[in-house]
């Protein structure tokens, strides 16, 4: 019987543990031109300041084809982000992979720059004096592996919400803010507290009853409103269709005004015109549209629904609408 087992690791850990993985895969399965090409993109995307745009096109680059040239600009990029413990972890993994490539000097350069990094490190240390059985704690949504507890975890600066639970206790949450420049934060996570075992009644409590849509229900009220509804939104669209279909004319008048009939030479500003005319145009058509499927469905639902005194019962519409079509569909019962 073979059993399937997930491992759940903090952030700057899972990063190490990915980026090995992606030092040992095959050479197969790599794009050096996709990778290259990224790699410069993101060069010239941090040399102008776009810290994320770079760090993103470092990332993709890496992901095409391992690098620790790649490394070390993504572990630059993340650093300047002032997210340490992820930059400290790309610097290991590219000193790591740079010596697996034979490139001395950037091994050299990824580890020079981790131990200039690590003074400044900001870490985390959760003590839990009680952990019952299947206890689990997350950092910002990522859950840490069990042996985490009591040492000291590298963690980016910023707002932590801690998550601690265990089956048959309360979960709990604690909120911290870690600050940057060697802050080393220490968090006891209080005892869970137990939850009360549900009382019998609460046992055999009947389940609630389901209406389903379409069930004899008295809805004809609700169907009458929402048509009214619809049909104000309507008019209110044919309206601001034909607007912009006045303004459409107005600007189709303006353009050839200003252009000249015998050469068919046309000012800048006719041009424009013409622009705004196409515009307009477009909105007119979207608004009159709209307007005219709206009025529709709602005499549609007026005309299926009753008046609050009337025995029809059971009725239901549905409505489909595609690019080019608009399929309306309705079943009334006596």
């Amino acid at each position: 019987m073979r059993r399937r087992f997930t491992l759940l690791l903090p952030g700057w850990l899972g990063a190490l543990c990915a980026l090995a993985a992606l030092a040992t895969s095959s050479a197969a399965a790599a794009d050096p031109a996709t990778a290259e090409a990224l790699f410069q993109e993101g060069r010239a995307l941090l040399e102008r300041g776009e810290l994320a745009a770079a760090c993103s096109k470092f990332e993709s680059s890496q992901a095409s084809e391992p690098s620790g040239g790649a490394l070390l600009n993504l572990a630059d990029c993340r650093a300047r982000q002032g997210r340490t413990a992820t930059a400290w972890a790309h610097f290991v993994s590219a000193e790591r992979l740079s010596k697996i490539q034979g490139r001395p000097e950037q091994a050299a350069e990824a580890q020079r720059r981790r131990a200039e990094l690590e003074p400044s490190l900001s870490t985390l240390t959760l003590h839990a004096a009680d952990k019952p059985p299947g206890f689990e704690v997350k950092v910002n949504g990522r859950a840490l592996a069990p042996g985490s507890l009591d040492s000291r975890l590298p963690m980016d600066p910023g707002g932590l919400s801690i998550e601690f639970s265990a089956p048959g206790r309360k979960p709990a949450r604690v909120a911290a803010v870690l600050s940057s420049k060697g802050h080393h934060l220490v968090v006891n996570l209080p005892e869970l507290a137990e939850e009360a075992a549900p009382s019998n009644a609460a046992k055999h409590t009947p389940a609630p009853s389901v209406v389903e849509a379409g069930s004899d229900t008295h809805e004809d009220h609700g169907t009458r409103t929402l048509a009214w509804v619809i049909g104000g939104a309507s008019v209110a669209a044919l309206a601001v269709g034909g607007t912009f279909g006045v303004m459409a004319l107005s600007s189709n008048s303006e353009a050839k005004a200003a252009c000249d009939q015998r050469t068919d030479a046309c000012p800048p500003g006719a041009l424009s015109a013409e622009k705004d005319r196409d515009r307009q145009a477009t909105l007119a058509t979207i608004g009159v549209g709209t307007g005219l499927l709206g009025l529709g469905v709602a005499t549609i639902l007026l005309l299926t629904s009753s008046p609050p005194d009337h025995s029809a019962r059971g009725q239901g519409l549905s409505l489909q609408v595609a690019p080019g079509l608009a399929l309306i569909s309705g079943t009334t019962r006596f």
